[in-house]
């Protein structure tokens, strides 16, 4: 028995949407499997920073406008791909662009990463995951459909809260990729500021040693009693 017309049409719509999505992941997986291989974290890592941030800053100045696109290049694929280097991309952003600018590269990276992370799961990934995880996504789903943006963006004011767990959670919920984008924005904003602001004052520690300062003690105070947020944040929630 022949197929009829529409059928067919269905059947090549499912096949082709099925075979980029395996070819999509296959070059997640790859990309992975490239940069787990080459060992990313050994190469940007805190020592590093301190061994060649002189050699970094004159690359800077010379070649402004590449080394932001390669900062912000290399900061949104480890989100993407999941490698955590966040809180060294933090401090290099600080110690190369300064507290203003560098705050604005961390954000523009962070939010650019997290919504391709972001809309991954939500196509690539999510059908697979919520059929085989529903009632462990049950919880999370049912806050966001309660409180929504509020209660997102609750957790990226968490400090503690990984980046990659936030991504792939609200890829999986009804969430629009607008809100997701803005509560990454302003929820990474005060963390990211304390990190940049210590990457700032690389230059002017003379030892590793010279990271627990008083400025630095008191913005890492101040972190801390924000982390305090979130929990009342859920308090008013839950009350509501």
């Amino acid at each position: 028995m022949f197929l009829s017309l529409n059928t067919k049409k269905l059947f090549f719509k499912y096949f082709y949407s099925y075979k980029a999505k395996f070819f999509l992941l296959l070059a997640f997986i790859f990309l992975i499997l490239i940069l787990r291989y080459i060992d990313l974290e050994k190469y940007i890592s805190f020592d590093k920073i301190e061994l060649y941030q002189y050699y970094l800053i004159n690359f800077v100045s010379q070649n402004y406008f590449l080394s932001v696109l390669i900062y912000l290049f290399v900061f949104s694929i480890s989100i993407v791909l999941f490698i955590p280097i966040a809180v060294i991309m933090n401090l290099i952003a600080g110690l190369l662009f300064g507290l203003f600018w560098g705050t604005v590269y961390v954000n523009i990276a962070t939010v650019f990463g997290s919504a391709a992370a972001f809309l991954m799961f939500r196509y690539l990934l999510g059908d697979f995951i919520n059929k085989k995880y529903s009632s462990r996504l049950k919880y999370f789903d049912e806050n966001i459909k309660k409180n929504g943006a509020s209660y997102l963006l609750s957790m990226q004011l968490f400090p503690a809260t990984p980046v990659f767990l936030i991504n792939t959670l609200s890829g999986l919920t009804q969430i629009s990729l607008w809100t997701f984008i803005w509560t990454t924005s302003i929820g990474i904003l005060p963390g990211s500021l304390v990190y940049v602001f210590i990457g700032q004052q690389f230059l002017k520690m003379e030892s590793t040693k010279d990271i627990l300062s008083w400025p630095i003690i008191l913005v890492i105070v101040l972190l801390s009693l924000l982390s305090l947020l979130p929990i009342l944040l859920s308090r008013y929630f839950n009350n509501k």
